[in-house]
């Protein structure tokens, strides 16, 4: 991936969004936010750094802010607890962008217990938080994640483990493949956006739904 490359990021106002932006512009790249918000990204001061404003839901907001962009990240998120479809919503308005615009590679960060990793996510959310809180936003990721699967673009889905702020001081997991419920799965958000950046540099896992987790 060449210096020049054009990233632009959906979520860059949430808590691993933020991280990922920092991230990229530290290593030297042109990095665009898709916000709702101006203000929350008014603190940032770079020269490789552009804003798109808009709604993700906003079909034509989407499509002006993904012409500008080779690769598209997502750190979307969601924790609303009553039935809604706005991530999904909004991943499919970017993948139509992409798809007119010719724009094929996409990094959607999802979250462990989606998909083919269910039950991974260890007792206390398995037990408590999906079905009393969780229940209707993975229902809302397994559509997000059906939409990318189907899409035929270049995609990479990320799913971490559940978050803490501050990285632990060892490596971490990538796993592929559907493994063993895990007794303690966590994983920080700076290591996510250390992975994201580099499977944009080394597209190691294309077409792969890839779990990060320390444990």
């Amino acid at each position: 991936m060449k210096k020049d490359t054009g990233i632009l990021v959906f979520g860059a106002t949430g808590k691993t969004g933020k991280i990922i932006v920092k991230k990229f512009l530290q290593e030297g790249y042109k990095v665009r936010a898709f916000v709702r918000d101006l203000k929350k990204v008014s603190h940032i001061s770079h020269p490789n750094f552009t804003v798109s404003q808009g709604d993700v839901r906003n079909a034509k907001a989407v499509e002006d802010a993904v012409k500008d962009g080779d690769i598209v990240i997502s750190a979307l998120g969601n924790l609303r607890i009553f039935k809604n479809t706005i991530i999904s919503d909004g991943v499919a308005n970017i993948i139509a962008a992409m798809k007119l615009h010719e724009k094929s590679r996409l990094l959607f960060m999802s979250s462990l217990g989606a998909g083919d990793s269910k039950g991974q996510l260890g007792l206390i959310y398995n037990l408590i938080y999906l079905p009393a809180f969780l229940r209707n936003v993975f229902r809302d990721k397994e559509r997000q994640e059906k939409l990318i699967h189907e899409s035929g673009l270049v995609w990479t889905i990320i799913r971490p483990a559940g978050f803490i702020f501050l990285p632990l001081p060892f490596r971490y997991r990538k796993c592929v493949m559907p493994s063993r419920p895990r007794v303690l799965p966590i994983m920080s958000r700076y290591h996510t956006a250390d992975f994201i950046l580099k499977e944009c540099e080394d597209d190691q896992y294309i077409q792969k739904n890839v779990t990060l987790s320390y444990f």
